[in-house]
């Protein structure tokens, strides 16, 4: 759960303040109603406490970010809509791939190099790369579902965006007013803090499914900012 704050910013200005305030309020009770259960699996008061903190920075920020007309620089516009639209085709191309080569594990296991979504640059550049080569390798067979010379030029596009949004990242959070910089590196420190809680609390009642439930992350992705153009 190690992060550097610029990709914490990045995590936390997919999220509305709103929405993941209400999120991360609603698991805070869950797990102190439970927590005599998940404390086995290491969540303590301390952690919850921890949470409570960046939920309270969060609504500081977000008071002084309205107060500020500011808006936000459109590097960080062109950012954000290669970010969405590289997880976008990173699915599609995933998916595919698993309708396909559900009984060829060895090829499959080619389109899995073992990174969630994530939305560090870094992380998301190389996992384009390593599509990109298995696309390549593939392309043939992946004709079949519809996959084109057109859908890999554009993933090649979009791994040329991200490196070049992350070429001028440095430049883009020197045009971005402090307070918005501080507000995403807030909401996304409350964020990994209260997906740990989650991810914990579903192993431990994966066998409650209503309790379970409670944990899940239905009303978050209901606040993701959509990419601006």
């Amino acid at each position: 759960m190690t992060y550097t704050r610029t990709e914490l910013e990045t995590i936390g200005e997919a999220f509305t303040a709103n929405t993941l305030l209400e999120w991360s309020g609603r698991l805070l009770t869950s797990a102190n109603e439970d927590l005599a259960r998940l404390g086995i699996r290491g969540v303590t008061p301390d952690l919850l406490l921890d949470i409570e903190v960046a939920r309270m920075d969060v609504a500081r920020l977000r008071t002084l970010r309205k107060g500020e007309r500011r808006p936000d620089p459109s590097l960080a516009r062109a950012r954000r809509a290669a970010i969405e639209e590289a997880i976008d085709w990173r699915l599609e191309l995933r998916g595919l791939a698993q309708a396909l080569f559900d009984s060829r594990p060895a090829l499959l296991e080619k389109f899995r190099p073992g990174i969630k979504v994530s939305r560090s640059i870094p992380l998301l550049a190389a996992e384009m790369a390593t599509l990109l080569a298995a696309l390549r390798e593939c392309g043939d067979a992946l004709q079949a579902v519809g996959v084109t010379e057109e859908f890999a030029e554009r993933g090649r596009d979009l791994l040329n965006r991200l490196e070049e949004a992350s070429s001028r990242l440095e430049e883009e959070r020197s045009l971005t007013p402090q307070t918005t910089l501080d507000l995403n590196f807030a909401k996304g420190t409350l964020y990994t803090r209260a997906r740990f809680v989650c991810r914990l609390a579903r192993v431990e009642l994966r066998h409650e499914p209503s309790r379970a439930s409670r944990y899940g992350y239905a009303l978050l992705r209901r606040g993701v900012l959509a990419p601006r153009r």
